[in-house]
């Protein structure tokens, strides 16, 4: 796992260094996205389509999208330019061709109704108890920095917790690890504070009567940047 960039390594593999090997780099990436019967990407493609066939129209676009500014601002921006160079290829040139024939336009109606159905505002009137998974290959961990950017501003870090097994996957948490985030939030709903019990020694300390030790102990690691 690449703490910085959120990128979904195998934790139990040595995540390939994100400037000095890009190309080891992207074969990870693509072994991330493509491995399997049923890859990541077939699943975001046919969950795309299921949003858009619920929602009544496609709520995509990139009008307006400039992606020499976009690339500029991701963490992967050095290895791009130099996988670029070393096929010998012009990165520039696709960048302003794509931003040229951006025309990708959305249904307004579909904008609007998921950002009143699926677009979280930051508030929260419970407590509520996170778990990701480090290697999250479907959801970035990053996305959990931005949550939790927005529940700040929202006035409501108080109830917020987020914890992170130190697993690959999406959502692949062990019995054990579920357990501990329900008496973890169970303690907060009958106290009225978190105390200590969301932080990783806390939620991998629980006795193993009470998280039953199906599958281990709990995989909570330290919090992901």
């Amino acid at each position: 796992m690449e703490h910085g960039t959120g990128q979904p390594w195998d934790p139990g593999a040595a995540a390939p260094a994100p400037d000095s090997d890009p190309a080891a780099q992207e074969a990870a990436q693509y072994d991330v996205e493509f491995s399997g019967p049923f890859s990541i990407l077939d699943f975001i493609e046919l969950g795309r389509a299921s949003i858009d066939q619920a929602d009544g129209g496609s709520a995509n676009w990139n009008v307006g999208i400039n992606y020499e500014s976009v690339l500029a601002t991701s963490p992967f921006h050095k290895g791009v330019q130099a996988l670029y160079q070393a096929a010998g290829l012009n990165l520039s040139a696709d960048l302003q061709n794509l931003t040229k024939h951006a025309n990708i336009t959305p249904d307004p109606a579909a904008v609007s109704s998921l950002e009143q159905t699926s677009v979280p505002t930051g508030h929260l009137s419970v407590p509520e108890l996170d778990l990701h998974t480090i290697g999250d290959n479907l959801v970035p961990v990053t996305m959990e920095n931005f949550y939790a950017k927005q529940v700040t501003e929202a006035g409501d870090r108080s109830l917020l917790r987020q914890a992170y097994t130190s697993t690959f996957g999406h959502c692949n948490f062990s019995p054990a690890e579920l357990v501990a985030g329900v008496l973890a939030l169970s303690h907060r709903v009958t106290t009225g504070s978190w105390d200590a019990v969301a932080d990783p020694a806390s939620l991998n300390g629980w006795p193993p009567a009470l998280t039953s030790g199906r599958r281990g102990s709990p995989r909570i690691t330290a919090p992901v940047p």
